[in-house]
């Protein structure tokens, strides 16, 4: 055999060592797809500018604790990683599925809760981390984990581990508690069973359900890596249903049934999902995932005026004011508010500016406080500059606790601001005030009630309201609602009896009043509005509000500024609400000047009517009806198109209509009337001015009205007669 050169030796030894090499990616390349399953693709949350800036939330809450929690994850790099969670902070109630930051899976359930007893917060929580070998699953491609809790006795739970359809590991784990536990256990008001305490927080707490973030980038984390599928059980799999869940996922199925006790399921491959926007529930229970901020589509339509409601803005002072904070990028967090107010005062009709209290954050920090409050004036003064009138009361952050003169110390003097008030609770102090106001032919007042006012103040009030009765009446003041949208209790005070919680200003001076509309509080800190219609002691409903964007703020680092606006209808009585991302949209702007309003949560986009209804009294003017007004001659009152009587003066109207109940009424002004068997009603096919029902008045649309001798115009919400 002829030996080999040199130089095919060379070419020999080149080639065995590049099939080697291809030999050895080959093998490498199986292994890989072998655990990762060649083709799965999901939710990439590593994709900042699709996901991780913008908060997905869960659009219909939970109703059930979860049982079983399960996932189909491929996490990329360290990091806490959050499947689906609500945890923002060790001291609120959640519910956490994801990983932690080296790759093993835990869960957390946690609750929050006031204990009237010892008068003070308890947290409860259970936290499991599964640290076995084979419980890590950093780097090792797409992989299932499926954990399940089977709650204990005396808060304890037993949780088991599922890697990839298998058994990996079971931890008992009791909930800390704290030392006088003793205390919760003898208090009615707190069950000691943690999986039905977390629900109630998970529904009520500061936020919803979130998928792959907890906050954002900013502040937050978020899933280091892509989610192909997850699900919540109400019920504890069984090791061959979590063992099917697994199979389904590693094959890719379009087609797969989850288990009947399944609460939500949500797969990156079956239909339904769009994009960045809608994560779908696949179950069919509806608790789609949403990005929280997203750009409106259209402008409110029919509206005459608006008001906005500033809630707590602590944050957004706090962080633009100390240019050392590290959560400061940009500093223009509390700016962007009342600059987007005043560019869109006009455009908007802003007729007043509502602030709900915490106006600063930094009350025990003597060194950034001044600081925060000079900034909030300068705020103010830019709505002063635009002749934007605005109303603002106290918070607990502003000093309540520890320094209540310091609200006057900066805006008691400032003339622009007190000119605009109509009384004081206490002569030159802004602790509580009124304002009297108009727009068009409609009488507002603002009530400020300082926070926790006490009986004295809310003697004041009701004098205040009692003696406008023809004023329609916002009560701003900073607390009246909790998480839950229920009333405060006095924990938010402190326990101090002497004070009134949300639930005792509803009983002793707001369900009083049926001119009161509107009454709206900061405070409490959850993400969404929260609304509560209540019904007075007259039969009126009001419209109760928690407006508080400070954790919102604080999560995405300030890059909210958050507005709530509520949008009029000519007639007052029907408001739409939108909430703004004051921030986010002066941001789009100004790449796109044509960029409209970012809004923040489906759900906190909504409409409501206000009490538009007025009492009839025959020695009491109103706005709609006024006596002394010239009206016309004689008012004719109908039912079913049927006139019932003639009446030639106000108080003879208020008369029959004070016997008249359990119908429903017509009403026509005359303006040219001389006997009953003249008048008729207009061939308006039941068109009606005024709905009567009992003994009250509701402005039911406008229009003008000509037929015969019958001739009215109502515009603007006032009647007044053509001759």
């Amino acid at each position: 055999m002829k030996k080999a050169t040199k130089k095919q030796r060379k070419i020999a030894f080149l080639l065995t060592s590049l099939l080697a090499v291809m030999l050895l990616t080959a093998t490498v390349f199986a292994v890989f797809a072998s655990a990762e399953t060649s083709g799965t693709d999901g939710w990439n949350f590593n994709d900042r500018s699709k996901y991780a800036t913008n908060p997905i939330y869960m659009e219909n809450h939970i109703t059930e604790m979860p049982k079983t929690f399960e996932a189909y994850v491929n996490m990329t790099d360290k990091g806490t990683s959050p499947i689906i969670s609500n945890f923002v902070k060790t001291n609120r109630g959640c519910v956490k599925f994801g990983v932690n930051s080296d790759g093993y899976p835990e869960v957390r359930l946690q609750n929050f809760v006031w204990v009237p007893d010892a008068a003070k917060y308890y947290t409860l929580k259970t936290h499991v981390t599964f640290n076995s070998d084979d419980a890590c699953i950093l780097n090792k491609g797409w992989t299932h984990i499926a954990v399940t809790y089977a709650p204990g006795t005396d808060c304890a739970g037993t949780f088991t581990l599922y890697v990839n359809g298998a058994e990996v590991q079971t931890k008992e784990v009791a909930v800390d508690k704290p030392d006088d536990v003793a205390t919760i256990k003898q208090s009615a008001a707190l069950n000691y069973q943690v999986p039905e305490l977390n629900i109630k927080t998970l529904q009520s707490d500061l936020r919803e359900l979130s998928f792959g973030i907890e906050g954002s980038t900013s502040k937050g984390s978020y899933f280091r890596g892509s989610i192909n599928s997850a699900a919540l059980y109400s019920e504890i799999l069984s090791p061959a249903d979590i063992a099917s869940a697994y199979e389904n996922a590693k094959n890719n199925s379009k087609t797969y049934t989850p288990n009947s006790s399944v609460i939500a399921y949500y797969d990156y491959d079956m239909a339904g999902n769009d994009g960045t926007a809608l994560i779908k529930d696949q179950s069919g229970n509806g608790h789609d995932f949403v990005v929280s901020f997203y750009e409106r589509e259209s402008e409110p339509e029919d509206y005459a005026y608006s008001f906005a409601f500033l809630g707590d803005t602590q944050f957004t002072v706090r962080y633009e004011a100390d240019a050392n904070d590290k959560y400061n990028l940009n500093g223009a967090y509390a700016t962007s508010i009342y600059d987007w107010l005043v560019q869109n005062k006009d455009s908007k009709n802003i007729k007043y500016v509502l602030g709900l209290g915490d106006i600063t954050e930094s009350h025990t920090t003597p060194d950034l406080w001044p600081g925060e409050w000079e900034l909030a004036v300068e705020l103010h003064e830019k709505l002063e500059a635009a002749e934007m009138p605005y109303a603002i009361v106290e918070g607990n952050h502003d000093g309540y606790t520890n320094d209540p003169g310091t609200i006057n110390q900066y805006f008691g003097n400032n003339k622009y601001f007190t000119d605009t008030i109509t009384g004081y609770y206490k002569e030159g102090q802004i602790d509580s005030y009124y304002v009297n106001f108009e727009v068009g032919p409609h009488k507002y007042m603002i009530v400020a009630l300082e926070h926790g006012a006490d009986d004295n103040v809310l003697a004041w009030a009701n004098e205040v309201v009692s003696n406008n009765p023809d004023r329609r009446v916002i009560v701003i003041t900073h607390s009246l609602l909790s998480y839950d949208g229920d009333w405060t209790a006095d924990d938010k005070l402190g326990g101090n009896k002497s004070l009134n919680d949300g639930i005792d200003t509803w009983n002793k001076f707001i369900s009083l009043h049926e001119n009161i509309i509107i009454a709206a509080a900061g405070h409490i800190d959850v993400d969404p509005i929260k609304r509560k219609t209540a019904t007075g002691v007259n039969g009126n409903d009001v419209e109760i509000f928690l407006i508080n964007p400070q954790t919102l703020d604080e999560a995405n680092a300030c890059e909210t500024g958050m507005v709530a606006m509520f949008y009029f209808s000519d007639d007052g009585s029907e408001v739409q609400v939108e909430y703004i991302s004051a921030y986010k949209t002066l941001e789009a702007q100004k790449t796109n000047p044509d960029a409209k309003d970012v809004l923040f949560g489906a759900e906190n986009q909504f409409s409501f009517k206000t009490q538009k209804t007025i009492p009839f009294s025959s020695n009491t003017e109103y706005g709609y009806l006024d006596p002394d007004a010239s009206l016309g001659k004689a008012f004719a009152l109908f039912s079913d198109k049927e006139v019932v009587g003639v009446y030639d003066s106000y108080a003879a109207l208020c008369e029959a209509l004070a016997a008249a109940e359990g119908e429903d009424y017509q009403i026509l002004l005359l303006s040219d009337y001389n006997n009953a068997s003249d008048v008729s009603l207009p061939a308006l096919d039941a068109e009606v001015i005024f709905d009567l029902g009992g003994n009250t008045l509701t402005v039911s649309n406008a229009l003008n009205v000509s037929g015969g001798n019958l001739t009215l115009t109502f515009k603007n919400g006032t009647i007044v007669a053509n001759n």
